[in-house]
């Protein structure tokens, strides 16, 4: 036990949190002209072999450290979001 007296620990105090929410990068989101976000998804593959992409609408929730939780119709685990480079 005396071995493990010094270690050093870092603790995190979560104030606020969103159930049923994924997370992105702040800039994967892009601004509506009728109002809201949404983020562009991939779908597959043209027959040029340029991505083919979707819009989905999505609310966003909290933001934090560059990244914002966002839940809406037809987002899913395992979506892959274009995000600028």
């Amino acid at each position: 036990v005396d071995a493990f007296v010094q270690i050093p620990v870092t603790l995190q105090v979560v104030s606020q949190e969103e159930k049923n929410a994924f997370v992105v990068p702040v800039s994967a989101l892009l601004a509506l002209q009728e109002g809201g976000f949404a983020i562009e998804v991939v779908t597959g593959s043209n027959t040029d072999g340029t991505q083919a992409t979707k819009l989905i609408g999505v609310k966003t929730g909290l933001y934090a450290n560059g990244f914002v939780s966002i839940t809406g119709t037809g987002v899913k685990a395992g979506d892959k979001v274009v995000v600028p480079s």
